[in-house]
């Protein structure tokens, strides 16, 4: 939530991408499942806590259980993290093994409940990446290393390529037979 806020701040300095960092946030990062992790964030006060479990056991979904619920971030801004657990928050626990009948007892005595510091030591024990972004930087970077080990000789090539995407916007049959069928018999 903190997050938030200073996306809410810079605005006015980069709107562009304030906006995508909105979209972002809004779709992955309080997605109902994730919601959950506030649970264990022992700074936020127990009567936040107490009303995201209240959200996950009596909050019914109107909307198709297989789709991600979207929220526009001006209303993210003002509502309260105990409002936005859902049933689908409890799909959490699930998905990690955990049970979570800690949530019927008072936050304060969460501490003491066996299951609440598994939940807690495995959520303490997340790692926070973006696999598939790292995954693409890497093999991007190993493949320039494998073209040209000199800037000069790589700035060219990203050039060529951006000239190469502004004549062939795609690689489809298509787009290439339209390109190339002056020079090869491509019926």
């Amino acid at each position: 939530m903190q997050l938030v806020e200073n996306i809410d701040r810079i605005r006015s300095v980069h709107a562009k991408a304030t906006a995508e960092a909105e979209k972002k946030i809004c779709l992955w990062y309080l997605s109902e499942e994730k919601i959950a992790l506030a649970l264990f964030d022992e700074v936020r006060p127990a009567k936040e806590r107490e009303g995201l479990v209240h959200s996950i056991q009596h909050k019914i979904d109107a909307e198709d259980p297989m789709k991600k619920r979207v929220m526009p971030f001006q209303q993210l801004k003002v509502t309260p993290i105990s409002n936005l657990g859902t049933v689908k928050t409890a799909r959490f626990f699930k998905i990690f093994g955990f049970d979570d009948d800690f949530g019927s007892h008072p936050v304060e005595s969460w501490s003491e409940n066996p299951n609440y510091r598994r939940c807690k030591q495995a959520v303490d024990g997340l790692n926070v990446v973006n696999d598939h972004a790292e995954r693409s930087i890497k093999l991007i970077q190993d493949y320039n290393r494998l073209l040209t080990t000199k800037e000069a000789a790589f700035q060219n090539i990203l050039l060529t390529v951006a000239e190469h995407k502004k004549t062939l916007p795609n690689v489809k049959k298509s787009t290439l037979a339209k390109k190339y069928s002056k020079y090869f018999n491509l019926s």
